[in-house]
């Protein structure tokens, strides 16, 4: 059963890009501005739960909408979220700004939409010529209301809860895992297994931060890229040694250290204040400058 959900992958486009929800006269019908005076916009999480249980409530739609793009020639790529280089996939997400759609379109063009209920629309814009506009995909509202909760299920989940916390946490989990499903599957060699699969990327996050409370889990940050990555002993996880959240990572920040190492050394910088500055043990930094010395030597020997 431990690897019952590593099996699922989901789809990215080639490209995602914002587009307005118009209204009739061709302006955009977005979350009403901020106000003092008002429970609602986007000014804080639980502005943006109000507003979008209003928005439900009165079936308005706000935009804009992320919609995905595929041109001529281009191929959308799967990839598999549950398994180990995303296991902390659901805490990059909480990380987000809420408020900011170029963050949202990065974080969407890596790893694909949530898998939300789209927002269609097309409509005859007033005007000359009466030109058609069409928008389809993932509400802007909707992105702030699932990063939102993201985070407050992370929050209710590190600490001591009361019956009530306890039964907001229940909520949150419930809203999302009953899109996870059985399925009998079959490994290669053909013998059936039962999987469990998200329905969706946001489900499958969630699914990512059940284990992680009802586990041992931790996850800590990779020396390089700072990304977070998970420490355990199940299959999605790395053992407690490991420092880099993948080989990549590991070969970019010896790669880094070396050239400040060898920066600082042709400033005079003694060897001992090279050591502390990049964290690399003295004799490797001893090998680096003699190395670097040498092979200067070489070269302005060939050049005489």
């Amino acid at each position: 059963m431990n690897d019952a959900f590593y099996d699922f992958d989901w789809t990215v486009a080639p490209r995602y890009e914002w587009r307005e929800w118009l209204d009739q006269d061709g302006k955009p019908i977005r979350v009403p501005e901020d106000r003092d005076d008002s429970l609602m916009g986007m000014w804080s999480a639980s502005a943006v739960e109000l507003t979008w249980n209003e928005s439900q409530k009165r079936k308005e739609k706000y935009g804009p909408v992320l919609t995905p793009v595929i041109g001529a020639g281009e191929e959308p790529r799967r990839y598999h979220p549950m398994q180990r280089e995303h296991a902390a996939l659901f805490r990059e997400f909480a990380d987000l700004d809420y408020k900011n759609q170029e963050a949202i379109l990065k974080f969407a063009s890596t790893y694909g939409g949530l898998g939300l209920l789209f927002q269609k629309q097309s409509i005859r814009v007033s005007g000359p010529g009466g030109r058609w506009h069409h928008a389809y995909g993932e509400a802007f509202l909707d992105w702030a209301l699932e990063i939102c909760l993201m985070r407050e299920g992370l929050r209710l989940s590190s600490r001591k809860l009361t019956v009530d916390t306890a039964e907001r946490l229940k909520w949150l989990f419930d809203r999302n895992l009953q899109h996870v499903q059985g399925r009998l599957a079959f490994n290669p060699a053909g013998e059936p297994k039962l999987a469990l699969e998200p329905l969706t990327l946001i489900a499958a996050m969630w699914l990512q931060l059940a284990l992680s409370v009802t586990g041992e889990k931790q996850f800590v940050a990779c020396k390089f890229c700072r990304r977070m990555f998970e420490i355990s002993t199940d299959q999605s996880g790395f053992r407690s040694h490991r420092e880099f959240c993948a080989d990549s990572c590991k070969t970019k920040d010896y790669r880094k250290r070396k050239r400040t190492a060898l920066r600082l050394g042709a400033s005079g910088t003694k060897v001992s204040d090279i050591s502390e500055k990049t964290k690399t043990e003295a004799a490797t930094v001893r090998s680096w400058l003699a190395a670097a010395k040498d092979a200067s030597r070489k070269r302005t020997t060939k050049g005489a």
